[in-house]
């Protein structure tokens, strides 16, 4: 089954970037006969304004754009694996791109 999302950050209201984003994912996923989920980008604590969901919601409500499922809060999903994921990404990172040149060092590309 194909799942199109759409993933606001509860920043502000929805504007019309954003609205033409929803739109989109919302057409893609019926023209394959999949389903549509809203997923609640709300991880960026000092960002995210009180009661900015819910407006979005609505906002999408009164364009007939409704969820399929359950309305997705990523501050919900985090759990200690996901924060040690992300944590370690800086680190990986630098140990990929440590290996990377070190790769091309012996090939004489650099």
């Amino acid at each position: 089954m194909i799942r199109g999302r759409f993933a606001p950050s509860p920043t502000g209201e929805l504007h019309a970037g954003s609205l033409v984003a929803a739109l989109a994912s919302w057409l893609d996923a019926r023209s394959l006969q999949g389903e549509w989920w809203v997923r609640m980008e709300d991880v960026d604590g000092p960002r995210c304004i009180d009661g900015a969901a819910a407006k979005i919601l609505q906002q999408l409500s009164l364009c007939r754009l409704h969820s399929d499922g359950e309305v997705i809060y990523q501050s919900q999903r985090t759990t200690s694996t996901n924060k040690h994921s992300i944590n370690s990404l800086p680190k990986a990172w630098h140990t990929h791109a440590h290996a990377r040149a070190k790769k091309l060092k012996s090939n004489k590309c650099l």
